[in-house]
């Protein structure tokens, strides 16, 4: 019997490696967004985890390492969801469905929204190079939709950049109000106005009927 297949505590190793993992993220994610990035320990983190000290260095480096791989983890979850939306064939559908699932995927989750969206800004450089890496990954799924939308024939790489990123930072500032206001649970609100703007932006050809006044003017009474 190989050392990961050795049970410990009627599991294998490898299967209790893997669930002290898991703990320690959703431990770290909770910690960071209760306590802030800065203020947080690794104490904190491994006692609300229940793993010891020795477990969480088996796995990373430090705190810096630790918030990473929250990061990587809740990135890579918005990613698949805005990509399945991309199989939607009405075009309209496809941005409805993408800004719905990165709204709820972040507003439904406020503890990681405010660890992507408020706690990593700023928290160290490697920390805020992973932020631009992600932001850049999501603005070219962007821009493979642009070029899927009428109207966007014969437009240069860089307005297609400059729309994407702009497009993408309106979604996230929004959301990322919400949940630094501890509104997160308001979220639904936000998908049809949302949705209007992308609309409008991805397809500057289409002329945008009237907007979700209700939707926009509830936000602005409740702020």
């Amino acid at each position: 019997m190989s050392t990961g297949d050795r049970l410990y505590g009627g599991e294998p190793l490898h299967a209790r490696r893997r669930d002290q993992k898991q703990r320690l993220l959703v431990a770290a994610r909770e910690v960071f967004a209760e306590r802030g990035f800065t203020a947080a320990s690794i104490d904190d983190v491994v006692s609300r985890a229940r793993v010891s000290r020795t477990s969480f260095y088996r796995f990373f480096a430090g705190k810096e390492e630790c918030m990473l791989a929250v990061l990587d983890e809740a990135i890579t979850r918005l990613m698949v969801t805005f990509a399945a939306a991309t199989v939607a064939e009405d075009p309209e559908e496809r941005i409805r469905l993408g800004v719905r699932g990165i709204v709820e995927g972040l507003a439904s989750d406020p503890a990681t929204a405010r660890v992507l969206l408020v706690e990593a800004v700023g928290a160290s450089p490697a920390i805020e190079d992973a932020r631009r890496t992600a932001r850049g990954q999501f603005a070219r799924l962007l821009e493979a939709e642009l070029r899927r939308t009428p109207g966007w024939t014969g437009r240069s790489q860089l307005e297609v950049e400059v729309t994407a990123r702009g497009t993408m930072a309106a979604v996230v500032e929004a959301v990322g109000d919400l949940v630094a206001r501890d509104r997160a649970e308001r979220w639904e609100k936000l998908v049809e106005p949302l949705t209007l703007f992308t609309t409008r932006a991805l397809n500057p050809s289409e002329v945008a009927g009237q907007g979700s006044r209700v939707g926009v003017e509830e936000l602005g009474d409740q702020g």
